[in-house]
Formats: C-alpha cells, sequence, structure tokens
C-alpha cells in the first residue's frame, strides 16, 4: 500500500466537489463533471438525490453565457429544457428531471472548465503512470504515490505545455 495514500484520498475529496457549489455560496471548489463521476463510483446501486433550485441553475446558465459556451457546449432541445425549468420549477424534485439537469450541468461544467485542467484529467494521469513505472524500475519506492498525485500530474502537463518545441 501506497504511504500517501491517505493525502490522496484527502486531496480527491476535496478535489471532486462541484464548481457551481462555490459560486452558489457552498465554499466549495472543483469540476462537477468529477465529483459526479466519483459519487457514482462510489455509491453504484445507492439511490442519490441532487437537488437544483431555480437560482442555482440560472447562475449556472449566467456563467455559461459569459464563458461563451452556452451554445456551443449544449443543443437547442438542452438549452431550452433548462430554460423551461427556470421558468416553471423553483425547486426539482423529480428524480428524472434531476437526473437529465445534472448530465446537462456536467456538460457545461465540462466545456466551462480551463484548458489546463482538460489536459491534466486527459493526459496527466498517463504521463504520471508511466514517470511512476520507470522510476519503481529504478528502485525508487514511493514512486507508486506518483501515479495518483494531483500536483505530479499538473507539473507535468503545464510542464509538457512549457516545453520548447
Amino acid at each position: 500500500m501506497c504511504t500517501c495514500i491517505s493525502s490522496f484520498i484527502d486531496e480527491r475529496a476535496s478535489e471532486n466537489i462541484p464548481k457551481f457549489w462555490k459560486t452558489s455560496g457552498f465554499g466549495i471548489e472543483d469540476n462537477s463533471y468529477n465529483f459526479l463521476k466519483h459519487i457514482g463510483s462510489l455509491l453504484k446501486g445507492v439511490k442519490l438525490r441532487i437537488s437544483f433550485s431555480r437560482n442555482m441553475i440560472a447562475q449556472i446558465k449566467t456563467r455559461a453565457l459569459r464563458k461563451g459556451v452556452w451554445y456551443s457546449a449544449l443543443t437547442t432541445g438542452e438549452r431550452a429544457y433548462v430554460d423551461l425549468v427556470t421558468k416553471v420549477v423553483e425547486k426539482v424534485r423529480s428524480g428524472l428531471l434531476a437526473k437529465v439537469l445534472s448530465s446537462i450541468i456536467t456538460k457545461l461544467e465540462e466545456a466551462m472548465g480551463s484548458p489546463v485542467h482538460r489536459l491534466i484529467q486527459m493526459v496527466g494521469g498517463e504521463f504520471a503512470l508511466k514517470l511512476s513505472q520507470i522510476a519503481q524500475t529504478w528502485g525508487h519506492r514511493s514512486a507508486e504515490c506518483w501515479a495518483e498525485d494531483a500536483g505530479f500530474k499538473q507539473y507535468l502537463v503545464i510542464t509538457y505545455l512549457n516545453a520548447p518545441s
């Protein structure tokens, strides 16, 4: 077992909480896509009720419009769906409606994420895993933690982006 696994778990727990909660006043930050994906993997078979209010959905829509992803990330039907929900529903009580809204919000949060963050998610893990395996073959026992270290993944991606061609 990796000696730094507890710090990894603590980092991941704070890492996988939606950005829109931060902007809604919950004081928690990160990408909702990661949060929902993480929670989904932990709670398979458990019903998870997500509560959406009109104000929270309107705030997410406003952020998406300001970042210029509202029209590019969502289809016409999805945009109409969110608009209709914000006009008709004060608080989402239906599980089906919450599920549909969470998938739409996840798409928006993913589209609003920074390009560096997307690269870290897409290739940072692969870079870290390769370097971790190489270091382990050289005899570095602590290198097994590198593959899960979010800071190390970020360092590798930013170093790669800034490397001269």
